[in-house]
């Protein structure tokens, strides 16, 4: 009885110390941890350059974001052709952005035909309805030297490395380290990007995205190293929609869904978590003035948009909600 007594009094010691050092180093994790510091604003991120404004993906588009709409990060995907060059598209497969049923790793970048005048959202309803003349897929090179001193978020597409190389040497070769932050939502493509090059900023991938709020909410997030920079995540209601939208799930138990996703994933403690070791939250791709202010409201410090010119008007109207920190 006295033995199981003093087991328990030890075991009750050790969770007692294990709570409070958790709690000391979630209020102050500087105590542990360097935090991160960030050389770019990440408020208005225009996704694949704006696509519900311009052909995504095209340099016209990010000018457009840029020179227009003062985005502050253009978001955009790579792949590697059969010639080794790195190019701005978002799908490997061809047939719907171009009618061509071909992918880019077999296609020689002088022989990409060009986009289709209008394009389907993803993330909302409807096309990019302006007519573009620029459809052609742009080289990653060209976009970096024509916007030197933009922040640019890279997703790769694929875990080659010889695509990851080749995007790690132009952002050298451009001096972007501090402000080109890359990865995946491929866990494997993630941790091949930090393994070849760790001074180049990360954001979560989807594993992480799911992963940490498990941790912080155990207390052992506290305790850990985190690699990446930024936390680019959906809004669950965004993410449910697309994925079950015809489904009788979604229409049943849809809002009981995203509330429980939003409190896991997007709570204030945890994301007031994250800010205070430097990582900030950004929500993509919201199209709306409705869920803008509901990001805002939740603590995110930026929004990945299809229309920049929109989620810029929303901004200047709201200048106390989309406040942002200097980095």
């Amino acid at each position: 009885m006295v033995e199981n007594t003093l087991y328990l009094a030890i075991g009750l010691g050790v969770v007692a110390v294990y709570a409070s050092l958790s709690l000391l180093f979630t209020c102050l994790p500087h105590l542990i941890h360097k935090k991160k510091k960030l050389g770019f604003s990440v408020q208005l991120t225009a996704h694949r350059g704006g696509a519900g404004e311009n052909l995504e993906n095209t340099l016209s588009a990010f000018k457009w974001a840029v020179e227009g709409c003062n985005a502050d990060m253009l978001e955009l995907d790579v792949q590697l052709t059969k010639d080794g060059q790195v190019v701005v598209a978002h799908d490997s497969n061809l047939l719907r952005s171009t009618g061509v049923n071909a992918t880019i790793p077999d296609t020689d970048f002088a022989d990409l035909p060009l986009l289709k005048q209008h394009l389907p959202l993803y993330f909302a309803d409807g096309v990019c309805e302006k007519v573009c003349e620029d459809r052609n897929i742009p080289l990653l090179r060209d976009v970096m030297k024509e916007l030197p001193k933009v922040a640019i978020n890279i997703d790769l597409k694929n875990a080659s490395d010889e695509l990851i190389a080749k995007t790690a040497a132009l952002i050298h070769e451009f001096k972007r380290e501090k402000i080109t932050p890359w990865g995946s939502s491929n866990i494997h493509v993630w941790r091949l990007c930090h393994s070849y090059d760790s001074s180049i900023p990360l954001y979560f991938s989807k594993h992480q995205v799911f992963l940490y709020p498990i941790l912080f909410w155990t207390g052992l997030l506290a305790f850990l190293p985190i690699q990446a920079a930024i936390y680019e995540t959906a809004l669950p209601s965004i993410f449910l929609g697309r994925q079950f939208k015809n489904g009788w799930l979604m229409k049943v138990f849809g809002p009981l869904l995203s509330f429980l996703a939003e409190k896991f994933t997007l709570s204030r403690p945890y994301i007031s978590f994250l800010e205070r070791r430097g990582i900030r939250t950004v929500l993509w791709v919201l199209n709306s003035e409705k869920d803008y202010q509901h990001a805002y409201k939740l603590g995110a410090v930026g929004v990945h948009t299809d229309y920049p010119s929109k989620l810029r008007e929303f901004i200047s109207s709201n200048p106390k909600l989309c406040s942002v920190t200097t980095y």
